[in-house]
């Protein structure tokens, strides 16, 4: 199991909160959100597209110094898409993840 993919977790103390989209523009949809956790190993984006879509995939991971901020930039106009962040950190049975933060919707 030391292969698997992270996957969001149970509801807890270290979930990201407060993401939201900080700007559209010619880079992509620009997510920031707040850092809850100290022992992540990773914070990682997913995404997912369509309107009520839920099927979230890991997008983006984002090293643990690097500010609470993301850049989704493979993105289209005229598409909706789905996100929400959350920590994650390995452990001897493989990645642990947080709690998913909320979702919010950017309309390109």
């Amino acid at each position: 199991e030391q292969n698997r993919e992270p996957m969001p977790g149970a509801p807890g103390p270290d979930d990201p909160t407060d993401l939201r989209i900080e700007g559209i523009d010619d880079s992509g949809v620009v997510l920031t959100w707040t850092d809850n956790s100290d022992r992540e190993g990773l914070t990682i984006v997913q995404r997912c597209d369509g309107e009520d879509c839920e099927a979230f995939r890991n997008r983006i991971g984002i090293e643990p110094d690097r500010p609470a901020r993301a850049i989704d930039g493979d993105v289209r106009a005229g598409q909706v898409y789905r996100y929400r962040v959350y920590a994650a950190w390995p452990t001897p049975r493989g990645p642990e993840g947080s709690g998913p933060s909320n979702v919010v919707v950017a309309r390109p």
